[in-house]
């Protein structure tokens, strides 16, 4: 019996090591600043900030310091790396948030056609990606049947010089048309 205690005292000393927070000490991303105007003002934090997690919130950068720091003083682990994160980091309606990429690939569409305008230029890639330059033809109607419009978090974001080749349709097929 005498063994059995000192065993147990024993893994009960060494054992799992249980955290000790309270969820009152631990900081919540919905306690700091979330706002922003662009993507770039977001950054992913765990959803625990105290351990592990899935990087599945987005704060605003300059709340970034002051929400490791209270992590820091009541964590007993350090938050996890987002760096290796699927999720990326959007303004959604002037909130920080995490977001899924959605990568589309030409492949996925048809690209027959009856007419010109059945056609559409896409970018192949992640549907987010700020100032797509589309170079892929496909049919308009599959690829809107597929592909819904994404909240990227790109409001005022102004681009230019992306060339817009024309598009046509021969021999049934979506083309980009060689302008010279």
């Amino acid at each position: 019996m005498k063994k059995w205690m000192v065993f147990a005292l024993i893994i009960g000393t060494f054992g799992c090591n249980e955290s000790t927070e309270t969820p009152e000490e631990i900081p919540k991303v919905e306690d700091y600043n979330q706002a922003c105007q662009v993507n770039s003002d977001c950054e992913l934090v765990n959803e625990n900030a105290c351990g592990c997690g899935t990087c599945s919130q987005a704060l605003n950068k300059g709340d970034l310091a002051a929400y490791t720091a209270a992590a820091a003083r009541t964590c007993s682990d350090l938050p996890g790396d987002c760096s290796t994160c699927l999720n990326e980091p959007a303004c959604v309606q002037g909130k920080c948030q995490a977001r899924e990429p959605r990568y589309i690939s030409a492949e996925e569409f048809l690209t027959t056609c009856q007419t010109a305008s059945d056609c559409l230029l896409i970018q192949e890639g992640d549907l987010c990606q700020p100032c797509p330059c589309p170079s892929i033809p496909v049919n308009a109607a599959d690829y809107a049947s597929k592909v819904s419009s994404p909240e990227c978090g790109y409001s005022g974001v102004v681009c230019n010089n992306c060339p817009q080749p024309p598009v046509d349709c021969v021999d049934n097929i979506c083309i980009v048309v060689d302008e010279e």
